[in-house]
C-alpha cells in the first residue's frame, strides 16, 4: 500500500429535507475489472430493500431518479477513477467523531456502486461498537457477523447479497469489545476468507470514528485510502485537520464529504 499526498477535495451533501442536483453527465465511470461471478456468491442469502425505509434513512441512490443521487454518482465515479489509477481495493469511510453520517454516506456510495454491472462491491460494517448498516437497511439480518469475525460460524450466515453486484457484511448488535475483536488475528483471517471467497473488485468499509477510542486504529492497516465525513453541525475544523494530518501518515486521504450543509436560497 503506497501513501501519496493529495489535495483535499470536498463534496457537499444537503441537510435533511433539502435536495442538491448535480450534473454527473460529464463523469464517465471506468470499471476496475469485469467480474466473473464466484460460485460462493450464490450461496449468500439475497435481500430485498424497502424503498420507504431507505428514504427515511436518507439512502437515495437506489432510486436513480432521486435528485440527490447524482451527487453520490459523482463521488462514485471519482472514487473508481482514483482506485483504478492507484490500484486501491479497500476504501474506508470515517469521521472525526460518531454520529457524523458515515453510514449514510457509505450506504449511498455502495448502492451507487451496485449499479455498475461490471463491478463487484463488498460492503463491510466494521463500526462494531455502533453498527448502523443493518439497522438502516432493515433486511440485513447478519447478527452472526461479529461471531464470524471471532472465528465462529460460516461465511454464508455472516454475509448477504443484494442484486448481482453487492455483498454486505454487517453486525446487527453492538460489540462492546470492538477494538479487541477488530485487532484479533482471527478477525484478519476471517476478512481474508471473505475476500478470497467473494473476490470483490472494491471493498467499502463503514469504519469507526477516528477520535473515539482505539477502534479505528485497529482497522487502519486495512485501508488503501480513506474518505472523511464532516458534519457541519458538530465537526470542529481543528478535529478535521488533525484527522487528515494523522491519516495521511499511514494511508491516502481521498477528500472530505461535508454532510448536513445548509444552502442559502
Amino acid at each position: 500500500m503506497s501513501v501519496q499526498p493529495q489535495n483535499r477535495s470536498v463534496l457537499l451533501l444537503p441537510h435533511k429535507g433539502e435536495e442538491q442536483a448535480t450534473d454527473a453527465s460529464t463523469e464517465q465511470v471506468t470499471p476496475i475489472a469485469a467480474p466473473s461471478r464466484p460460485l460462493l456468491y450464490d450461496l449468500l442469502r439475497p435481500i430485498r430493500l424497502d424503498p420507504r425505509l431507505l428514504c427515511e434513512n436518507r439512502i437515495v441512490t437506489l432510486d436513480r431518479n432521486h435528485p440527490a443521487s447524482a451527487s453520490f454518482d459523482v463521488l462514485r465515479t471519482k472514487l473508481l477513477r482514483l482506485a483504478r489509477e492507484n490500484a486501491w481495493t479497500t476504501i474506508g469511510v470515517t469521521a472525526p467523531e460518531p454520529q457524523s453520517g458515515t453510514t449514510t454516506v457509505t450506504l449511498n456510495l455502495a448502492l451507487s456502486l451496485s449499479h455498475q454491472t461490471d463491478l463487484r462491491t463488498l460492503l463491510l460494517d466494521l463500526n462494531l461498537r455502533n453498527p448502523g448498516v443493518a439497522r438502516m437497511l432493515g433486511d440485513v439480518q447478519t447478527a452472526t457477523f461479529a461471531d464470524f469475525l471471532g472465528g465462529e460460524g460460516q461465511l454464508g450466515g455472516a454475509v448477504v447479497n443484494y442484486g448481482e453486484t453487492l455483498a454486505i457484511a454487517a453486525a446487527a448488535e453492538p460489540v462492546q469489545s470492538a477494538a479487541e475483536v477488530l485487532q484479533a488475528r482471527a478477525t484478519a483471517k476471517r476478512l481474508d476468507e471473505i475476500r478470497l471467497a467473494l473476490e470483490p473488485d472494491l471493498v467499502i468499509v463503514d469504519a469507526p470514528p477516528v477520535l473515539q477510542r482505539d477502534d479505528f486504529e485497529a482497522t487502519l492497516a486495512l485501508y488503501d485510502a480513506v474518505l472523511l465525513v464532516a458534519d457541519t453541525t458538530r465537526t470542529l475544523l481543528a478535529d478535521l485537520d488533525r484527522c487528515e494530518r494523522e491519516l495521511s501518515k499511514h494511508t491516502n486521504v481521498i477528500g472530505v464529504v461535508v454532510n448536513r450543509c445548509q444552502f442559502a436560497r
